[in-house]
Formats: C-alpha cells, structure tokens, sequence
C-alpha cells in the first residue's frame, strides 16, 4: 500500500502539480537544499542476488539522479559547506549516503563525471570489525521482519542473533559486507567526499541513556580522529530517529548538523541556527519506482506527496 501511494503522490506532483508549482523564489540571504538519502549501489546483476536490497538503487539509476540534479541547476553541497553559508543564494542538493557499505565506492567515479560531492555517514565498528550489519545478518538466516530488533542496543542484538545463528555476522562474500578499512580510507581521500558520523555500531541512540549516547560518540570520535585526523560535525541519526534530548546531547558532542529521514527540502537562511540544521529532512530515492517523479515530488512547492507525509505527522 506505501508503495502505491507514493507511486501515485510522485504522478500526481510530476505529471500535474509541476505544470502550476515549481520551486518558490529564494528570499534574500536564503538557499535552498534537498537532502537525499542512499544506502547502497547495486548492478543490475546484483539485484537478483538473495540479499537484503534497501531501496534497489543501482548504479545506473544513481548516475541518471546525479545527472538529472545537476541538469535542473542544482549544484551539490555538503554539511560542512552549509555550516560556512555556502549555501545561500543557491539550489543545492545534498547527496548522502548511510552505513558504509563496500558498494559505496562506486559512486565516486559517478561524482567525478558530474563534478559533484557526496556525504557518507559511516558506523565505524563494522568497518574496523568486518562484519555484516545485524540486518543483513537477519537476511541471511531467511528472517525479513526485522521489528523485534529495530530498538534494541546493538550489543544485545548481537548477542541475540548469534545465540540464534552462530556465526550470522560473517560476511558471505562480496554483497553483504561493509567496506573494508582501506576502502574506508580510499573513499575518505577524496575530494568529492565528506565522513559523517552514523554511531559507533548503528544502533538507534532516541531513548538511550546520556551514557550510551555519549559512547557512541566518542567510540566514533576516536576512530576518526585516528584515521582521518577530525572529527565530523555532522551526524544522520541510525533509522532516522531522533528526540529533543538525542539533539542536546549530539550538540553538547560537537556535533552541528543532523540528518533525519524525514521527508522535505529545506530552506536555510545565512545562520540558521544549530537546532535548526540538526534536524534537517530528507527524501529517500528508490530504485522500485520512476526516478523524475521522485525527485519532482522532492523539488516542488507545493508538492502532494510533502502535503500528505504532513498530515500524517500532525496525526499522529
């Protein structure tokens, strides 16, 4: 049903809304950003393979969306960029990508192509442990409702699943594994690319304790100050869920921009204010469905599919 309705708000906002709605005017000392969210890039191969397959965003499809974007005159900025008002007077779209997975690094050849820049949010523990994330883990084992371990804390989903399935966490091969360390260092080397932080061991941090969230942190913290020599000021909270006191405790860490999943495009004065950039939305493109009519729903003001996913918040 969720697919559907997104497929018919997307026709609707592409094929209808854009004909009498387009991007409103920037007011002065105003830019505009779209923040998109992946998680993998897949080959068309790939798709076919019993694996869990996020949204089934292949390369293909990610090159005709960062091609698309820069033909409507976006240009792409990255949280640091916006932190430093680069932002203003602008369209941008801001690329993210969520996890770290191995595949990622496909996509800096497509950057390159399209002088762009992307923005990986990365959970170092599965890069420096290399090991499945607990949903591919789940995946492997036939499981495909991952509810019962959506909220638990990492160490004790770990534990779970291992009590279950000895040995679930090890990779099976080329399609389910984070990137590697190197790989992880190759991907930073670049310059279309800024790290950002995921957590520690991708676990949701809404409801943790202040101890815990701060480990995760500072966990995250010291392997990239380690490895990179800084530490991000940006993070996209794990699944997307953040609370007001998840925000103060990332704020008090340092951090000074925050990726939820929330999905609109965002309009940003010059200084917008830290409480306002650490809850910046964010539209997930799949690759189950048209790809103009995502990024019309994304781009347009007004736009059915931003009205509806409105009013299902207020209801709630």
């Amino acid at each position: 049903m969720k697919e559907q309705v997104n497929r018919v708000c997307e026709f609707l906002d592409h094929h209808v809304t854009r004909r009498f709605a387009g991007p409103a005017p920037l007011k002065e000392d105003e830019g505009e950003v779209l923040p998109f969210l992946f998680h993998r890039l897949f080959t068309d191969e790939e798709l076919d393979e019993n694996i869990y397959l996020h949204e089934r965003v292949t390369v293909t499809l990610f090159d005709r969306f960062v091609g698309h974007c820069r033909a409507l005159g976006y240009g792409f900025i990255t949280p640091s960029e916006v932190l430093r008002g680069q932002h203003v007077g602008k369209r941008s779209v801001m690329i993210t990508f969520d996890d770290g997975y191995a595949d990622n690094l496909r996509a800096l050849p497509i950057l390159e192509r399209h002088d762009a820049k992307a923005t990986f949010f990365l959970s170092p523990a599965h890069i420096s442990g290399h090991r499945r994330f607990w949903w591919d883990a789940l995946h492997a084992q036939g499981v495909r409702s991952f509810s019962e371990y959506q909220e638990m804390p990492f160490g004790e989903a770990r534990s779970s699943i291992e009590g279950r399935w000895p040995g679930a966490f090890q990779p099976a091969g080329e399609l389910d594994r984070a990137m590697s360390l190197d790989e992880f260092m190759t991907l930073a080397a670049s310059d279309r690319v800024e790290i950002g932080h995921h957590s520690f061991n991708h676990t949701v941090l809404a409801g943790r304790s202040r101890e815990y969230v701060v480990a995760e942190i500072e966990q995250a913290n010291a392997f990239f100050q380690h490895h990179l020599g800084f530490k991000p000021e940006a993070i996209a909270y794990p699944n997307g869920v953040y609370t007001d006191t998840l925000v103060d405790l990332c704020v008090e860490q340092g951090l000074r921009v925050g990726l939820t999943c929330d999905f609109r495009s965002e309009r940003l004065s010059r200084n917008p204010g830290v409480e306002r950039l650490m809850r910046l939305g964010r539209v997930m493109v799949s690759g189950t469905r048209p790809l103009l009519p995502q990024v019309s729903a994304a781009t347009l003001q007004p736009s059915v599919k931003r009205g509806l996913y409105d009013l299902k918040r207020a209801l709630r």
